[in-house]
This record gives structure tokens, C-alpha cells and sequence, in this order.
């Protein structure tokens, strides 16, 4: 079998495209008439983004069918009585041939000055349980992430982001907000479902024991050491076994120069840093083999997908049909993806044959 197998965590890449201006100013507008001579009231910019009238300037960089706008607050109360927020709808972006991570990239006109805090607070409304990623970027390879959920409800619920320890020779330039990262957005059918709110973007000291994007950090223990006797495995990276020959990461990884191999507590292991996905291209025969196995370790992502992907034994884009599968472990699956441990997964090679693989 000449397979192609790739393992994509909660990563994004983020795309340039467009950018709509929205400035708040002072001007005659549609609202209350000004008594003359009066100043008007003064406006409160505070916190890193406030989408107020006279705050900003803000620029909005939507991307793969997401879309950000300012509008008048559609629930006044609660955890959030101001005047303006973000509304973002989220739709297919399966109809241009896009990608289901679509969000929006907001322009930081001033740098952060991370001495300040290394965690954020933003006020978000959703009326369904969603995973929301926060992503402060430099660029496509410096950035630091994490992904927290708002509990639905139809209500105003402040997620904190926490990012302490993770911020050094990081200068971002945008703040990215993305609802359901591994979805396809359907806003354009079911907008209820779809379409999110946020506001009130602030930095902070820490966050108090709240939710953040994980414990952070590296592991300090192993893998679990493998049990299985040598003659029923075929191993492409432990120190367990004699390996096969294996590409890894492949040039086709995204991005192909984060990866490299560490020792942990004595052991082994590939490490995977800022990445969108990453690559193994090796040829074995596995038809004698029931299982893949891998144990994965990571501080902040929320969702992990594995795609084993068969050339048809002529390799990549020859004569015979290249077929592939996937199979995705998230906070629901089983085993479930933790964070800040290290997660054992087995799984049948007949899943990949019944999601599509033509052959082991």
C-alpha cells in the first residue's frame, strides 16, 4: 500500500483578501439632535476592541465565506448593555470551493504590550454550544491560539483566553475570531444557528481560574510504552520497534519546517509546533494489520484529524485511483482528544475502508 497519511490539528492559515474600513466618527448621523453649545458625551474606548461609535478605526479581513459586521446590540443587558457589537455570519463556503475554518482577521493598528496580561476576555452571544478560536497573529508562522466553547442559550457569556507563558517573540498584527473551525458554516439556510455575536475584547491579568484554551505547555511524562508483540506491528515512528522508511514532515506540510523530534521523559517523540496539518508518506504492506495506532499530546487543540489516503499502489495522481478517509477525534469522540495529557487511539483499519479507503 503507498499511502499518504496527514494529521490536521485546530490550525488555520489565515488568507489575505480585501479589507472593508469601518471608522467611527462624529457627524450629524440619524441620531438624538445635539443641543448647541453642548459637547457631546464622551465616548469609553476601553479594552482592546470596543465597538463603539467614535472607537476604532476597525478593519474587518473576513475570509472563507465569514463575515464580521458592527450593528446595534440586538440583546441590551446582562453581561453586555453597550450600544454597538459584532455580528458574524458564518456560511458554505463549499460553493466556491473554500475551506470551513471562515472567520474574520481584525487589524491591530497598536502593538499589545504583553507585560500587560497575556490573557483576553470577549463577550460573546450564541444561541447553541460553539467553539470559539482566538488567535492572535503575527504571522502564518508566529501566533499563539486557543479555543474556548460558549454554552448557548441565546445569551451573553464572557470567554476568557489565556495565553500566559506562550507570548514571547510574538508581535501580532491581527486578532482572528473563528465559531466552529472544523465546520461548514450554514448561515445562508439555518441563519439562527449561524449567525454569532461579540463584543468587549479586553486584555487582562489572568483568567481567574476561567475557561482558557488549555493547560499549555509540553509534557513532562512519555507515550504510553507499546505492549504489542514486534512480529504484529508495522512502526513508522517509535522507539520500541525498527521503524519503516518514512517522508515526514512531507513538503506538502503546512507549514514543513515546525517539525522535529524531542525526547521526553527518555522517550521519543515528533513534535508539531504551529501547525495547519502535517504529512507522512511512506509503502507498506497492511493487510495483515487490523489497527493504526498513534498517541497524541497537546495543550490547546480541540479537534484532530486523520486521513490515510491509499495512491492506488502507482502513487500520487497515476492511472489508478487515489481514495482516501478520515477519521476525527474532538472533545465527543472515543477515545475523546484531551488537553494537557496523553490520549491512546486504535483505530480499525475497516473504519478508513468503510469511509471510503480502497484498500490496505
Amino acid at each position: 500500500m503507498n499511502v499518504r497519511l496527514s494529521m490536521r490539528l485546530t490550525r488555520i492559515l489565515t488568507l489575505a483578501i480585501p479589507a472593508l474600513l469601518l471608522a467611527g466618527c462624529f457627524g450629524n448621523g440619524d441620531g438624538p439632535t445635539r443641543i448647541a453649545g453642548n459637547p457631546p458625551p464622551p465616548v469609553v474606548c476601553d479594552g482592546l476592541f470596543n465597538f463603539e461609535e467614535g472607537c476604532g478605526p476597525f478593519s474587518f479581513n473576513n475570509f472563507e465565506a465569514g463575515q464580521s459586521v458592527i450593528i446595534d446590540n440586538p440583546d441590551k443587558g446582562g453581561l453586555n448593555d453597550t450600544d454597538s457589537v459584532v455580528q458574524m455570519t458564518k456560511g458554505d463556503a463549499r460553493t466556491f470551493g473554500g475551506q470551513p475554518f471562515g472567520g474574520t482577521a481584525i487589524s491591530i493598528f497598536d502593538p499589545i504590550d504583553f507585560a500587560q496580561g497575556e490573557a483576553f476576555t470577549m463577550l460573546v452571544w450564541s444561541s447553541r454550544s460553539v467553539p470559539v478560536l482566538f488567535k492572535l497573529e503575527e504571522s502564518q508562522f508566529v501566533f499563539v491560539e486557543g479555543s474556548v466553547d460558549h454554552t448557548g442559550g441565546g445569551e451573553w457569556q464572557e470567554l476568557c483566553f489565556d495565553f500566559t507563558g506562550a507570548t514571547a517573540g510574538v508581535n501580532p498584527g491581527s486578532l482572528i475570531v473563528i465559531f466552529d473551525i472544523t465546520e461548514f458554516g450554514e448561515v445562508e439556510t439555518n441563519p439562527t444557528a449561524w449567525t454569532f455575536y461579540y463584543d468587549e475584547i479586553t486584555q487582562v491579568s489572568s483568567c481567574g481560574g476561567g475557561g482558557g484554551p488549555g493547560p499549555g505547555g509540553a509534557p513532562t511524562t512519555g507515550a504510553p510504552t507499546p505492549t504489542q508483540d514486534a512480529g504484529n506491528v508495522i512502526s513508522l515512528y517509535s522507539d520500541a520497534y525498527t521503524d519503516e522508511a518514512t517522508t515526514w514532515p512531507t513538503t506538502w506540510s503546512d507549514p514543513n519546517n515546525t517539525t522535529s523530534d524531542i525526547t521526553v521523559a527518555g522517550g521519543l517523540v515528533k513534535e508539531h509546533l504551529a501547525i495547519n496539518f502535517v504529512g507522512v508518506e511512506f509503502v507498506v504492506d497492511a493487510t495483515s494489520m487490523t489497527h493504526v495506532h498513534f498517541d497524541v499530546w497537546t495543550p490547546d487543540a480541540t479537534s484532530l484529524l486523520f486521513r490515510l489516503v491509499d495512491f492506488g499502489g502507482d502513487g500520487f495522481g497515476g492511472a489508478n485511483a487515489d481514495t482516501q478517509a478520515d477519521v476525527t477525534l474532538d472533545a465527543t469522540s472515543t477515545p475523546a482528544l484531551a488537553q494537557g495529557s496523553w490520549v491512546s487511539v486504535d483505530i480499525p483499519l475497516q473504519t478508513f475502508l468503510d469511509n471510503g479507503l480502497a484498500s490496505v
